[in-house]
């Protein structure tokens, strides 16, 4: 694991993930650490947003103006549960396999280290499976739902 000294970590959040009694949310600011052959990044969840938008069909100026509020308040769970709302589910889900499926991006160094703390639970929303993919290969459990 890399020193990060210059973080100064509460003893008891160490304690607590020494006792694996903590639960890490992985978001995409793990994943845009990664990187694939060709150099490229994982988007990260305001890019990937803005970049989906183009999928909604026929959207109200309201739609609209929800979707570029949520964005401003990087609530970005809601701005894409409203793109996904006036969306076609095929070419929603075509999208994610471009976007998100075929990136061939390989872990980073912050992906080994999280792994290498060997948390009970580890949660993500991220799209793109590098956390999932590192953990398969020596067969830990996953959950998906």
């Amino acid at each position: 694991m890399p020193n990060n000294t210059n973080i100064n970590w509460p003893s008891k959040l160490i304690e607590e993930i020494a006792y694996r009694r903590c639960v890490l949310f992985l978001g995409s600011g793990v994943s845009a650490t990664a990187v694939n052959e060709q150099g490229e990044r994982p988007k990260t969840w305001g890019d990937f947003i803005t970049s989906i938008q183009e999928l909604m069909r026929n959207p109200t100026r309201d739609d609209k103006k929800f979707v570029k509020t949520m964005l401003a308040q990087e609530n970005y769970l809601l701005a894409l549960q409203a793109i996904n709302d006036l969306s076609d589910t095929g070419d929603y889900a075509d999208f994610l396999k471009r976007n998100c499926g075929r990136g061939n991006y390989d872990p980073s160094d912050v992906h080994k280290c999280i792994k290498e703390i060997d948390s009970k639970i580890v949660i993500t929303t991220n799209f793109d499976k590098i956390y999932e993919n590192l953990c398969n290969e020596d067969n830990y459990v996953k959950y998906d739902y």
